[in-house]
Parts: structure tokens; C-alpha cells; sequence
């Protein structure tokens, strides 16, 4: 009979809690780790590595394991932590957006919006935002840019220590500022038709609500169950 491979058994189940364990320290960190700090932990799992290909021994490969990643882990926070633009400055009142529909959340006054690359007047870059369309302006196509006027601000700050934190969340989404239309929108360019990332991504969400469409037809108007 073949033996367990040494040092791996049950990695399986224990490395992505050790994955996580490293997004929780990077997250937990009072302050962001100083560049010593990142190689001084690449260094030991270089280390650990290195002792445990020359002296084999579970104890020696699950301690390397262990560090690379952790590593990984807090890697991957920081990386996710420093890619999000920075939330918008100051709200705008009336702002000039323009902008690509990446996926329609239903609400009870409209949809719901993700926006990217959306553009605002006077404002250099793109960014990706979070806009109401209030439903008497109707619900333009998933991968479709649009086009309107809106009231946008950074996102709001929770209203007590303990409260939901809406601006950690909309930072690691990417999400740099939310609002609400205050004109209709105009349709700019239709959803792509190739096969492109983009494309793929509007036709999954186009099916997503048709889906949805078919799921609320078939309840009566107004029944809480429709929801589900």
C-alpha cells in the first residue's frame, strides 16, 4: 500500500483556514505592514522550505506550508485593500455620470445598479459606482452605458461603532461612491455583442433577469414570496 505523503495529509482541509488566518492578521494589523516586515516572512518560508527539502519532516513541510500561506493570505488582502480606488471626496449634487451596467439589483422604488468605468463630469479617472435608478425611469439593459444626471456621495459612515461598516465593504468591492438618479437615463452604447469579458458577463446577468422576470410573473403582484 502507497503511505500518505508526508507533511500534506489534511492540508486539504486545514489550508484555506490557514489562508484565512492570513487575510484576518493583514486586516487585524493596526498598522500596514512595513516592507521589512513582508520580507522578513518571505524569507522565513524561504527557510522553512529550505530545511524541510534538505531534512525531510512533517513537522518541517507543514510549518513551511503553513507560512506560505499565511503569506498568500495577507497577500491577497493587501492586494485587494490597495487596488479599490479611493472613495469620492465630498458629495455631489448634481453629477454628470456615464457609465456601464454591470449587474440590476431589484428594489421596492426601482433597481439597483452597479456602474463601471462610469465617468462624472469634472472628475478625472473612472471609478465604480452604486446608483438607484428609481423605477419610473425604467431599467435599462445589463453591459448597456448609460447616461444621466445624479445625486452621488462617498459611502456613509456607520451610525454607531457597532453598526454595519458600509465603507469597508464598498471599498473592497471597489465601489467608490453611491447615489441615486435624478433624471432618466439615456442609453450611450448597446451591451457588447462579441465575445469579449465584458460580453460574457452581460449575458450572464441578461439571464439572470429574465430569470428573475419569469420568478415574479409567476406570483400575484405584491406577494412578499415573489422576493425569495
Amino acid at each position: 500500500m502507497s503511505q500518505p505523503q508526508r507533511g500534506m495529509a489534511g492540508w486539504g482541509e486545514w489550508g484555506p483556514w490557514v489562508f484565512v488566518a492570513g487575510v484576518a492578521a493583514y486586516l487585524a494589523a493596526p498598522r500596514e505592514p512595513s516592507a521589512a516586515a513582508w520580507c522578513g516572512g518571505v524569507a522565513a518560508a524561504f527557510v522553512l522550505a529550505g530545511l524541510a527539502r534538505r531534512r525531510p519532516s512533517a513537522p518541517r513541510e507543514g510549518g513551511a506550508l503553513a507560512v506560505i500561506l499565511l503569506l498568500v493570505g495577507a497577500g491577497w488582502a493587501g492586494f485587494v485593500a490597495h487596488r479599490a480606488p479611493p472613495p469620492l471626496a465630498e458629495p455631489i449634487p448634481f453629477a454628470k455620470v456615464e457609465g456601464r451596467v454591470e449587474s440590476l439589483e431589484l428594489r421596492y422604488n426601482g433597481v439597483r445598479a452597479i456602474l463601471s468605468g462610469a465617468e462624472i463630469g469634472g472628475l478625472p479617472g473612472t471609478r465604480t459606482l452604486r446608483v438607484l435608478l428609481p423605477a419610473r425611469f425604467g431599467e435599462p439593459r445589463p453591459g448597456a452605458r448609460i447616461a444621466f444626471t445624479a445625486r452621488l456621495s462617498p459611502p456613509l459612515p456607520p451610525v454607531h461603532p457597532d453598526a454595519f461598516d458600509l465603507p469597508r465593504r464598498a471599498w473592497f468591492q471597489g465601489i467608490a461612491g453611491m447615489g441615486y438618479a435624478i433624471a432618466p437615463w439615456r442609453q450611450v452604447a448597446p451591451p457588447p455583442d462579441d465575445f469579449g469579458t465584458a460580453a460574457f458577463r452581460a449575458r450572464v446577468e441578461a439571464a439572470r433577469q429574465t430569470l428573475r422576470a419569469r420568478i415574479l410573473a409567476a406570483f400575484p403582484p405584491g406577494d412578499p414570496r415573489a422576493g425569495v
